[in-house]
């Protein structure tokens, strides 16, 4: 079977963009999406710089107590839950120090491994899951524990506040030539999804200049 990618162009320019993924890194959902959008760097030709940011607050504490069915009056849940999204969120941002791609790595094991299954998350679980996808352990225990890292992980949030980001996975796609910029969010982001916003992202650039029509074309492989 003939296998293709898809080759976007605005006014004649090879499309370049930046994606922003919103993820809760104990999240199955968020794992789901992040496969999805893996498979959008593989089909487009065109550059693509991912970043994958935690985000997490108390709004989104309760919208993941719903999915896993506890009630939000549960307190002592609630705490444990916060915690836990906390602390994993420090670890894959300590994962990250060591390379984009070796977090990349640590995140989406660590996902494959918690299932859900939020009990697994403990400190010394991301320690050996961290000498399991062949991070340097000392440096990444300090690292999770530096004040630095902890701001690298406030700057996230900020970033998902200005971007109007409010549940995750979220998605923020933002195209350098035409200068647009799109938001995937409340419903499931998959790769037909995506497609189709970075088809009308395209469309609103061409719009805002009064040019000719982007349309993205197949090349064979």
């Amino acid at each position: 079977m003939s296998q293709y990618q898809i080759e976007y162009r605005h006014n004649g320019v090879p499309s370049v963009f930046e994606l922003f993924l919103f993820v809760n890194p104990l999240g199955r959902n968020c794992y789901t999406c992040q496969q999805e959008v893996l498979k959008l760097i593989d089909l487009v030709t065109s550059n693509i710089d991912l970043h994958i940011l935690p985000f997490h607050n108390q709004r989104l504490v309760e919208d993941y107590m719903r999915q896993l069915g506890i009630k939000r009056t549960n307190l002592q849940e609630r705490n444990y839950i916060f915690q836990s999204v906390y602390r994993a969120s420090l670890a894959y941002k300590a994962a990250c120090m060591q390379g984009k791609r070796l977090g990349r790595y640590f995140l989406m094991r660590l996902q494959e491994t918690i299932n859900g299954d939020i009990s697994k998350f403990s400190e010394e679980f991301a320690i050996d899951l961290a000498k399991d996808v062949g991070l340097d352990v000392e440096i990444f225990q300090q690292d999770m524990r530096s004040d630095f890292v902890k701001q690298l992980f406030l700057k996230d949030q900020k970033t998902a506040i200005d971007m109007s980001v409010e549940s995750t996975p979220s998605l923020v796609i933002y195209e350098y030539v035409t200068g647009e910029a799109r938001l995937l969010e409340g419903y499931p982001i998959t790769l037909e999804t995506i497609l189709d916003e970075i088809d009308a992202l395209l469309c609103d650039g061409t719009n805002h200049e009064e040019s000719g029509a982007n349309v993205p074309t197949l090349r064979l492989l």
